[in-house]
């Protein structure tokens, strides 16, 4: 039998693949690995094939966790948009048609402001004083 060199320099061939079809390993216990075997020989798949059904699931999952995360956003969002503006906007019926006319204008939030300061408004706390 011939002696192989122990430092031979790998064929271009083998270098380019290697390169494009990197190597995963892992440490698995012995009852996954087994679990694992039966899968490959009750599937007719290769570990490579598990491994991507694994990842095609998870990405699927984390897609549908990420989207969730979106519309749970957006819901309270809107929820605090709604809360804010049944606390703090001022609004009053219109005298003619009676839908409510909502204070966006800042001349009329100084009018208001004013009104306000002219009639002694004060906090409920400062008129116990």
């Amino acid at each position: 039998m011939p002696r192989i060199k122990k430092n031979r320099k790998a064929p271009p061939s083998r270098i380019r693949y290697e390169k494009s079809h990197p190597v995963v390993s892992c440490r698995v216990t012995p009852e996954f690995f087994a679990r694992l075997n039966e899968a490959k020989n009750v599937e007719g798949k290769s570990y490579t094939d598990i491994l991507k059904l694994g990842l095609e699931g998870a990405e699927t999952w984390n897609r549908d966790i990420t989207e969730a995360e979106k519309v749970a956003e957006r819901e309270a969002y809107d929820q605090g948009f709604k809360d804010a503006k049944q606390r703090y906007l001022i609004s009053s019926p219109c005298a003619v048609c009676g839908q409510l006319i909502e204070v966006t204008d800042e001349g009329w939030k100084t009018l208001i402001s004013e009104y306000l300061h002219q009639k002694s408004w004060r906090h409920s706390t400062c008129i116990q004083k």
